[in-house]
């Protein structure tokens, strides 16, 4: 539990980084696929390394732990385009409506990769 809470509030700024982001992007009207990438790709790095050392305080190597990171944002950010995408094309919902109803997606399935796969080893504390 302790290991949500920390991702948790490790994911506020995330979030506050990638929204704002995104959302300048949004204002400046560059299109919604490419601010929403470029929001998460920043977002991703502070992630990382906050997740590392303070959410699951891995100590393994990051060639070890970087590449599951990449792998399973990978997917989680998948996921959270093709619902962003659906919603906003398919759906007419507002993008700022559907960035944080994919987002909400996007942070389940990054912690549970996060706690179940890339940093599995971490002991709650």
């Amino acid at each position: 539990m302790i290991h949500f809470i920390k991702y948790g509030l490790i994911g506020v700024i995330n979030t506050i980084l990638g929204y704002g982001i995104t959302f300048s992007l949004f204002y400046l009207k560059v299109n919604p696929e490419v601010s929403n990438l470029l929001g998460y790709v920043i977002g991703f790095f502070c992630s990382y390394f906050l997740n590392k050392k303070f959410s699951f305080k891995s100590s393994q190597a990051h060639r070890v732990e970087l590449p599951k990171f990449i792998g399973s944002m990978l997917v989680a950010y998948l996921v959270n385009l093709s619902i962003f995408i659906s919603l906003i094309r398919l759906g007419g919902v507002n993008i700022y409506l559907s960035q944080i109803l994919s987002g909400i997606v996007y942070v389940v399935a990054g912690f549970l990769l996060s706690k179940y796969w890339v940093f599995k080893g971490a002991v709650d504390v």
